[in-house]
Protein backbone atom coordinates (compact mmCIF):
# COMPACT_ATOMS: atom_id res chain seq x y z
CA UNK A 1 0.00 0.00 0.00
CA UNK A 2 2.84 2.30 1.19
CA UNK A 3 4.09 2.28 -2.16
CA UNK A 4 1.33 2.66 -4.54
CA UNK A 5 0.98 5.79 -2.41
CA UNK A 6 4.29 6.82 -3.45
CA UNK A 7 3.69 6.00 -7.57
CA UNK A 8 0.41 8.31 -6.89
CA UNK A 9 2.51 11.22 -5.53
CA UNK A 10 5.10 10.73 -7.90
CA UNK A 11 2.60 10.10 -10.79
CA UNK A 12 0.90 13.56 -10.05
CA UNK A 13 3.94 15.94 -9.29
CA UNK A 14 5.01 15.17 -12.72
CA UNK A 15 1.45 16.17 -14.57
CA UNK A 16 1.47 19.38 -12.49
CA UNK A 17 4.72 20.71 -14.52
CA UNK A 18 3.01 19.60 -18.10
CA UNK A 19 1.92 22.54 -18.82
CA UNK A 20 2.32 23.86 -22.60
CA UNK A 21 5.52 26.16 -22.76
CA UNK A 22 5.09 27.98 -26.26
CA UNK A 23 6.67 31.24 -26.32
CA UNK A 24 3.93 34.14 -25.74
CA UNK A 25 4.44 36.28 -29.29
CA UNK A 26 3.86 40.19 -29.50
CA UNK A 27 1.41 40.96 -31.91
CA UNK A 28 0.77 45.17 -32.17
CA UNK A 29 1.77 47.65 -29.36
CA UNK A 30 1.16 51.29 -30.40
CA UNK A 31 4.30 52.15 -27.92
CA UNK A 32 6.79 49.79 -26.33
CA UNK A 33 9.00 50.76 -23.55
CA UNK A 34 11.52 48.80 -21.30
CA UNK A 35 10.44 48.97 -17.47
CA UNK A 36 11.97 50.82 -14.97
CA UNK A 37 15.70 50.42 -14.48
CA UNK A 38 17.29 46.95 -13.88
CA UNK A 39 13.42 45.48 -14.71
CA UNK A 40 12.80 42.23 -17.04
CA UNK A 41 9.44 43.78 -18.14
CA UNK A 42 8.04 45.52 -21.44
CA UNK A 43 5.68 48.18 -21.31
CA UNK A 44 3.02 48.25 -23.91
CA UNK A 45 0.60 50.19 -24.39
CA UNK A 46 -1.73 51.32 -26.47
CA UNK A 47 -4.03 48.54 -28.93
CA UNK A 48 -1.99 45.39 -27.41
CA UNK A 49 -2.43 42.33 -28.98
CA UNK A 50 -0.17 39.01 -27.97
CA UNK A 51 -0.70 35.56 -29.31
CA UNK A 52 -0.47 32.53 -27.40
CA UNK A 53 -0.99 28.75 -29.22
CA UNK A 54 -4.19 29.98 -31.32
CA UNK A 55 -5.48 32.33 -28.80
CA UNK A 56 -5.41 36.38 -29.49
CA UNK A 57 -5.29 38.56 -26.38
CA UNK A 58 -5.99 41.96 -27.08
CA UNK A 59 -6.15 44.90 -24.21
CA UNK A 60 -5.39 48.66 -23.72
CA UNK A 61 -2.05 47.75 -21.77
CA UNK A 62 0.16 44.77 -20.54
CA UNK A 63 3.25 44.29 -18.96
CA UNK A 64 5.29 41.30 -21.14
CA UNK A 65 8.11 39.48 -19.30
CA UNK A 66 9.94 37.68 -21.65
CA UNK A 67 12.34 35.38 -19.64
CA UNK A 68 9.28 34.18 -17.91
CA UNK A 69 7.27 34.22 -20.42
CA UNK A 70 4.19 35.52 -18.84
CA UNK A 71 2.12 39.03 -19.66
CA UNK A 72 0.08 41.28 -17.44
CA UNK A 73 -3.05 42.32 -19.55
CA UNK A 74 -4.39 46.21 -17.95
CA UNK A 75 -7.75 48.07 -19.85
CA UNK A 76 -10.14 46.64 -21.74
CA UNK A 77 -9.01 42.93 -22.27
CA UNK A 78 -10.41 41.06 -25.26
CA UNK A 79 -10.07 37.20 -25.57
Amino acid sequence: MKYIIYILILFFSININAQSSEKIELLNSDKLVNGPKNSDYWICSGNVSFKHNKTIIKCDSSHHYMKNNKMIAFGNIRI
